[in-house]
């Protein structure tokens, strides 16, 4: 059946090509549309720079351009350390954020035919707080008020370190 088609299809071919001997027709068929794909945009996520306390937005500084006027939409994707992660919205929420890292997001444009190529931007995600901090001074008070050569000294600690980091705090005693 398929050899019967195109034996039926070479004859139609040749008809419409052979109607007169020495006369040439041109078929005049309007050109396929051909549609260009949106440029990629410029995108930045803010804030920068970023800690692990903050919530995260893709900002898109320069939208797309399509050649053909089409409304262009765009895909937001996130990546962690370079692995695509399920979240396909602009906003990233703090929880989402954990020190040391990186976060990308990328950002395709789509005219309703093609997809453009992305555009992206990465942020390394810093820590809220420094990574340690010194504790404060205690307050220390020597006893006795008033000595002589042959009293022993001692040294008390009326008000101790605070660490904001909730390390141990050990004290060291320097005599002068």
């Amino acid at each position: 059946m398929a050899r019967d088609l195109q034996k039926q299809f070479a004859v139609i071919v040749m008809v419409v090509l052979v109607i007169e001997v020495g006369t040439v027709f041109v078929l005049n068929m309007p050109p396929e549309a051909v549609n260009t794909p949106p440029t990629a945009p410029v995108v930045q996520i803010e804030p920068s720079p970023a800690f692990d306390d903050s919530s995260l937005a893709c900002a898109i500084k320069s939208p797309s351009y399509d050649a053909e006027g089409d409304s262009v939409t765009y895909m937001y994707s996130w990546l962690r350390n370079g692995a695509l992660t399920s979240l396909t919205v602009s906003n990233v929420s703090a929880d989402e954020t954990a020190a040391g890292d990186n976060r990308t997001c990328k950002v395709t444009p789509f005219d309703g035919t093609d997809y453009g190529p992305s555009g992206n931007d990465t942020v390394a995600i810093q820590s809220s707080l420094p990574a340690t901090s010194p504790p404060t001074a205690p307050v220390v008070k020597i006893e006795p008020d008033l000595a002589y050569n042959h009293n022993a000294l001692w040294c008390n600690i009326t008000g101790p370190s605070h660490d904001s980091d909730n390390d141990s705090i050990t004290y060291e005693y320097t005599w002068l």
